[in-house]
């Protein structure tokens, strides 16, 4: 029986170590935690040492943490959303900041009413703690009064360090204008690698007129503002990425990108290369990220030739 249950526990370990790529050799306690599993597979509550357990998992989860955050987003904002709930989740973003670098934050149903910052400060004063984080990306969906205290929070302590920004593009006027969110200050992210603009939900294009009345150059505008449009010394690499991955629509399960979508996507592109052409040290580099797999064959030659033509990155969500 141990012969066998050594012969399992390697079998896992070595599958684990493939599987999951780890840079240092897999802890002793590991080995062992495996071993007795294999070794005892049906056994009573309770009859693990609380202890044993501790040390294995706090060794596993030193091994895995920084993979795990490296590409998983933390919501600020869980479903049903309260104080206490967004509380737990600002206390988490700063325990682990040096590790949790994405964050979403996104409108869902919640308890808390529309307040001030000060009043939202004594409701949850974890609010604080942002200061303490190393946000690196934001993803913005569903902009309401209370993401947008968390989103100044954030900005205000890591505007400089923001390197990944994105959002809806039916939120871009909520960012621009006379009453946007930031009329009183300037929403430059000098560290900007990435901007995504989410146009998933739009189901007609607007029409190509003068830029200043046009939609999508609302959104080319504020591209260009959260970018910089000044001649800089080092040379930096942006890329715009259009999302869109629509709902299926007429009874069809898979999500199809309209003409409305490809002429949005374009209509930002262009503007977007027309605010910035001549800032000197700026390489514009665009994507556009949709369910390739899922269209049509018509529909993935069109986008196919699109792309080829306009020199846009097309990637498969």
């Amino acid at each position: 029986m141990a012969h066998q249950a050594a012969s399992i526990s390697a079998r896992i370990i070595s599958q684990v170590r493939r599987g999951a790529c780890f840079a240092p050799s897999l802890p002793v306690e590991l080995h062992d935690a495996i071993l007795i599993i294999a070794r005892h597979p049906v056994r009573k509550s309770g009859s693990f040492k609380t202890g044993d357990l501790r040390l294995v998992c706090k060794q596993w989860n030193e091994l895995h943490k920084k993979d795990f955050w490296r590409k998983k987003w933390l919501p600020l904002r869980p479903d049903n959303a309260s104080w206490e709930s967004i509380g737990e989740r600002l206390k988490l973003l700063a325990k682990d900041a040096e590790v949790i670098k994405n964050v979403k934050i996104e409108g869902r149903a919640t308890q808390v009413l529309p307040i001030t910052l000060e009043d939202a400060l004594r409701a949850c004063p974890e609010i604080a703690d942002i200061q303490h984080c190393q946000v690196q990306r934001i993803q913005i969906g569903l902009l309401d009064s209370l993401s947008e205290i968390l989103l100044k929070q954030i900005l205000l302590h890591r505007q400089d360090g923001i390197r990944h920004f994105g959002f809806r593009f039916d939120d871009t006027i909520l960012f621009l204008g006379r009453r946007s969110m930031f009329v009183r200050s300037e929403l430059l992210l000098p560290e900007i690698r990435r901007i995504t603009v989410d146009i998933s939900s739009v189901r007609e294009a607007p029409s190509p007129e003068d830029v200043h009345h046009n939609s999508a150059g609302l959104v080319s505008l504020f591209i260009a503002e959260l970018i910089g449009r000044e001649d800089r010394t080092d040379a930096k690499r942006v890329e715009l990425r259009v999302f869109c991955k629509p709902d299926p629509v007429n009874g069809t399960r898979r999500p199809q990108v309209t003409q409305a979508h490809i002429l949005l996507a374009a209509q930002i592109y262009d503007f977007t290369r027309a605010f910035l052409e001549k800032v000197a040290g700026l390489k514009l580099v665009v994507s556009f990220q949709a369910p390739f797999r899922a269209q049509v064959a018509h529909n993935r030659r069109i986008l196919d030739i699109w792309g080829r033509e306009n020199d846009i990155s097309l990637l498969n969500t």
